[in-house]
């Protein structure tokens, strides 16, 4: 709230471990005035700078442009991150896709849900193959027997998961196989769509890999019943729904298995990521297949 016209210079050290809006709002101290204005943002050269860091940093030194304070805001949405495409939280990270090809996913899911709601107001139930949709069984005059909602699962891992501009440079063909895979897809239909990518674009690289292999767990989450897997700073946590409750024998079944690298209670799976170190994702899949196969 300071408001000193005749301020003309503005020193920050340390400028690296603050956010782009307190950047902004600090530059914004200065200047205020007909005085010719400077805002020195410092950091240490011995010090580590982190690739966030710099980009915000060179993000503030770019844009001083009148109106230059949306273009900031954007530039912080893509940075911190603002949604989780492949799953029903607000908590991902938009630079997966981009935030333009993200505003367009986000126009889609609200005309999708404004078309259901339409949809439930005149007794019909439409089917949707896109993120977050309704499954209903529908007889052969189109009305819905016994719908009931799909189940869905959040997924917060540690893997860098997206389809590379350079690989499918096409904004409507990613966007469209984005929505292919945040609906559930079987083991087949992923393998079909891994053929599909590599008649179409090539050799899968690392990034899309992945995405696939998020998939393919979110497929095997949802098919265990679980309703969320998080990455903790120690440990991978297995959550299952309330109403949901895991088991005593699959639960002995898996402290049997894989022994101290995981610890279970009546709603939870907890994967050591110290002792699983690099194994964490074949000891998940191993987890999710057994709570699978004895589905509670």
């Amino acid at each position: 709230g300071l408001d000193i016209p005749n301020a003309n210079t503005l020193i920050v050290d340390h400028a690296d471990k603050l956010g782009l809006a307190q950047l902004y709002q600090l530059r914004g101290r200065v200047g205020r005035g007909s005085a010719r204005a400077y805002s020195y943002f410092l950091y240490h050269s011995g010090r580590k700078v982190t690739e966030t860091a710099r980009e915000r940093l060179s993000t503030i030194e770019q844009a001083t442009e009148l109106g230059a304070g949306f273009r900031i805001a954007l530039k912080d949405l893509e940075i911190r991150g603002a949604g989780n495409i492949l799953g029903p939280e607000q908590s991902g990270h938009v630079a997966a896709v981009g935030l333009d090809l993200y505003t367009r996913l986000l126009a889609a899911a609200v005309d999708r849900a404004r078309s259901e709601q339409r949809g439930r107001t005149r007794g019909v139930a439409a089917q949707d193959p896109g993120i977050n949709t309704r499954a209903s069984t529908l007889n052969t005059q189109g009305t819905a027997d016994n719908a009931e909602e799909e189940s869905t699962v959040s997924l917060d891992l540690p893997i860098t998961a997206f389809l590379p501009e350079d690989y499918v440079p096409d904004d409507v063909v990613r966007l469209r196989l984005y929505q292919r895979m945040a609906a559930s897809m079987t083991l087949s239909q992923i393998r079909e769509l891994t053929k599909e990518l590599e008649d179409r674009f090539g050799p899968v690289p690392e990034p899309a890999a992945n995405l696939l292999e998020v998939v393919r767990l979110k497929g095997m989450a949802i098919a265990a019943g679980v309703e969320s897997i998080r990455a903790l700073a120690s440990d991978f946590l297995i959550t299952t729904p309330e109403e949901r409750i895991i088991p005593e024998p699959v639960r002995m079944r898996l402290q049997r298995k894989f022994g101290t690298v995981l610890k279970t209670s009546p709603h939870q799976v907890r994967i050591s990521r110290s002792a699983a170190a690099t194994k964490w994702q074949s000891i998940l899949e191993g987890v999710l297949e057994e709570m699978s196969e004895a589905r509670f």
